[in-house]
């Protein structure tokens, strides 16, 4: 599958070659068509609903608070980013919101149901987990390590079907790993190794992708292609992701909602164009900065002064 996205302004387009074999199909056989597409205006005109509903979240580590009193909805079809400095409690928001942890107190819920009343495995269908730090120290090969992405669709002894193969083949190809899909996942490096872990949580096929710091071992270069990917999955799957992301104007420039947090409470939340702003940005990171459209990209920036 041959895809190309591009930024123009504040257009996005996105060109998509729909062919007879792949993930991303079509019912008539070698088809193609163009796609413009506003990210913003794209978002308004689909019929979104509240995915999560966090209520009243409260979480400690000991006598350490890390999350307080933090309530809000998470609407779904959307690049959401979650912003703040470090020790914000965005890594912990993130494990509270796939049940990896349970707070001490408030509810989360997910779809209209308590998430910690989902199985493991109705999870497993639901959501998908790229963490901030993860260690594979079995020479696993990536092609495998990207299969495994497959694990809650095949029964007990059921090996993996073409049709899980192609899938696995197609994604690492479209996050430029394909070249190493022979390769032990000990003899990557960082941002490779980053790459594979992403694409294992692609090929899980899930609603839901959570994200903690997706770019923090990759390139400028790499770190745009990753989320170009994630964009075009937003619109043609109509998945929702969720990422911790540092780097304020990269989220700026593709997520189209923002939660700003600080020492575990939340700051404000919302769509980009009302809450990405000044008094915002400073409250959480106590910063002079400044904020404005910059018309090479065509989006909106920040700049900091110390």
């Amino acid at each position: 599958m041959k895809s190309t996205m591009k930024l123009d302004g504040i257009a996005m387009i996105t060109r998509v070659v729909v062919w007879q074999k792949g993930y991303f199909r079509h019912k008539q056989r070698n088809t193609s068509c163009i796609v413009i597409v506003d990210l913003k205006s794209h978002t308004k005109r689909r019929r979104a609903f509240i995915m999560y509903e966090v209520e009243n979240l409260n979480f400690s580590y000991g006598e350490i608070a890390a999350i307080k009193e933090l309530s809000l909805s998470l609407t779904s079809g959307h690049f959401w980013a979650i912003v703040g400095p470090n020790g914000c409690g965005k890594t912990t928001l993130i494990d509270l919101l796939c049940a990896i942890k349970k707070p001490d107190k408030g509810r989360i819920v997910l779809f209209d149901k308590d998430v910690y009343r989902y199985s493991r495995k109705e999870l497993s269908r639901m959501i998908a987990v790229v963490p901030q730090e993860f260690y594979i120290n079995f020479p696993f090969t990536v092609r495998d390590i990207v299969l495994m992405g497959r694990h809650p669709y095949l029964g007990r002894f059921s090996p993996p079907s073409q049709e899980d193969y192609d899938m696995v083949d197609e994604i690492m190809d479209m996050l430029g790993i394909y070249h190493l899909k022979n390769k032990m996942i000990t003899d990557l490096s960082g941002g490779e190794k980053q790459r594979a872990v992403l694409a294992r949580a692609l090929v899980q096929d899930t609603t839901v992708l959570l994200l903690d710091e997706p770019t923090a071992n990759l390139d400028i270069r790499h770190a745009f292609d990753v989320f170009k990917v994630l964009c075009r999955f937003i619109l043609n799957k109509k998945i929702t992701v969720i990422a911790a992301i540092h780097d304020l104007n990269l989220a700026a420039y593709f997520c189209d909602m923002m939660v700003f947090m600080k020492n575990g409470s939340l700051i404000s939340y919302g769509k980009l164009d009302d809450v990405f702003n000044e008094e915002n940005i400073a409250r959480t990171f106590d910063v002079d900065c400044h904020v404005y459209f910059e018309p090479y990209s065509g989006k909106r920036k920040v700049s900091f002064k110390g």
